[in-house]
Order: C-alpha cells, then sequence, then structure tokens
C-alpha cells in the first residue's frame, strides 16, 4: 500500500501594500492623469490654432474675390465716364442723389473689404523661456537648439496665441459681412437710379 502524498503547501500571500506605499501609487497615477490631461488639451488647441488659421484664409479669399469684382465695377464706370457715354451729371434729381449714396456706400464696401484682407501679425508676448507657437516666435529665437526646446511649447503659451489668432477671425469675418452688405445696397442704389433714370 503506497504512501499518502502529502498536498503542497500554498504559496504565502503577499502582504498588503503599507500606507507609503498606496500614497506613493496614487501620487504616480494622479501625475499620469495630469500629464494625459495636459497632452489633450495642447493636441486640442494646436488643432483649433490650425482650423483658425485656415478660417483666416477662407476669409481672405472671399474678401479678394469681391474686391476683384469691385474693381471690374468701377472699371465699367470710370471707362464710360471718359468715353464719354454717359456722365453721372446726366441723372436728374433725386436719381442723382441716390446714385451718390451708391456710391457712397459702395466705397464703404470696399474699405471694409480692403481692410479685411490687409494682413495682420499676431502679437508675440516676451516669454520668459523661448516658446515657439507662431512664425514671429520662431525669428526671435536665436539658435537651433533654443528652436528645438522652443517646439515643445506649454499649454498657456498656446492659448495664448490661439485666442489671438481667433480675434482676427472674427474681425476679418465682421469686416467682410460688412462689406457684403454694403455692397448690397450699392447695386440696390445704382440699380434704382438707372431704373428711375430710364423711366423719368
Amino acid at each position: 500500500m503506497s504512501a499518502r502524498r502529502t498536498p503542497p503547501a500554498a504559496p504565502p500571500h503577499p502582504p498588503p501594500p503599507g500606507p507609503l506605499a498606496l500614497l506613493l501609487g496614487r501620487a504616480a497615477l494622479a501625475l499620469h492623469s495630469a500629464a494625459s490631461l495636459r497632452g489633450s488639451r495642447r493636441s486640442r488647441a494646436r488643432a483649433l490654432v490650425a482650423d483658425a488659421y485656415a478660417e483666416i484664409r477662407h476669409a481672405d479669399q472671399k474678401a479678394a474675390i469681391l474686391l476683384a469684382a469691385s474693381g471690374v465695377v468701377v472699371g465699367a464706370l470710370l471707362g464710360a465716364a471718359l468715353a464719354g457715354e454717359w456722365s453721372p451729371g446726366d441723372l436728374r434729381a433725386p436719381w442723382d442723389r441716390v446714385f451718390w449714396g451708391g456710391c457712397l456706400a459702395f466705397g464703404a464696401a470696399t474699405a471694409a473689404l480692403a481692410w479685411a484682407v490687409y494682413p495682420r501679425l499676431p502679437t508675440a508676448p516676451r516669454r520668459s523661456a523661448p516658446t515657439a507657437v507662431s512664425f514671429l516666435d520662431v525669428e526671435r529665437i536665436g539658435t537651433d537648439t533654443e528652436l528645438s526646446t522652443a517646439l515643445d511649447p506649454d499649454l498657456a503659451a498656446l492659448l495664448g496665441h490661439l485666442r489671438t489668432v481667433s480675434r482676427i477671425v472674427h474681425r476679418k469675418y465682421r469686416l467682410l459681412r460688412a462689406g457684403i452688405g454694403l455692397m448690397v445696397a450699392a447695386f440696390g442704389l445704382f440699380t434704382a437710379a438707372a431704373v428711375g433714370a430710364a423711366v423719368a
């Protein structure tokens, strides 16, 4: 008869972590979560800056097209006046005043569109540590080593640049809307003056 085998003893359970180990673990987890959150916010800020620059390009393109159209209108009016085919003096009251009102609205529209496409440089404040968030910052950084360090900007610098560029976008679109409204008003007045002069 074979002898009974004794089952192997269970391995001893590891002792529970002490309060210090628990505290260090929680601190490490909190630091990791904070770093992950900062990285996510930084990525989001970079994406918003890129989106703002894309909106600047769109606003400039629209304003440039409208400026080109206004140049065609001015050229046509000047060509007709210089050729002696037509003159604003041919208009009788009150249609002459309507025409000049259209000219004022057209001039204001052209000025608003020109101001919309006028290049504006975002402000680049002086910082204690070199940080590159725009081409102005890159131009101020002296050496390639400093530039390499500055290419990882902190969140505060990115947010400041995002706010500045967003203000430029907002201003451009406000001027673009004003220019379109004034141009529509000008063409309405020109049409009214032409129809009124033809019927009178």
